[in-house]
């Protein structure tokens, strides 16, 4: 098997992201639906993923109930957080 890219793998790559654009508001069936023509595009039986959506902790961590609002007060921290947030970066739960 070549390293090369050929135009089948880029039209099956295009195929692909067309057919979870098509999936854009089905989040769980995207995922499966990645994983499986990633995995197909690869030659692999199997493939990871993992999904984390950081700005939900945030929401929760710092007690905000809008984006305004958690801009502000993440803004108002002592230090500014990483963008892999560490326990120390955030106030200790109520």
């Amino acid at each position: 098997m070549s390293d090369l890219v050929t135009w089948r793998d880029a039209r099956n790559a295009f195929r692909l992201l067309d057919e979870l654009g098509q999936l854009s508001h089905d989040t769980l069936a995207w995922r499966r639906h990645l994983v499986a023509g990633t995995s197909t595009l690869v030659g692999a039986q199997v493939g990871p993923a993992t999904v984390h959506d950081s700005s939900k902790a945030l929401h929760k961590r710092l007690d905000a109930r809008s984006r305004t609002e958690l801009l502000a007060k993440a803004r108002a921290l002592p230090r500014a957080p990483r963008l892999l947030l560490q326990e120390e970066d955030l106030p200790a739960p109520r």
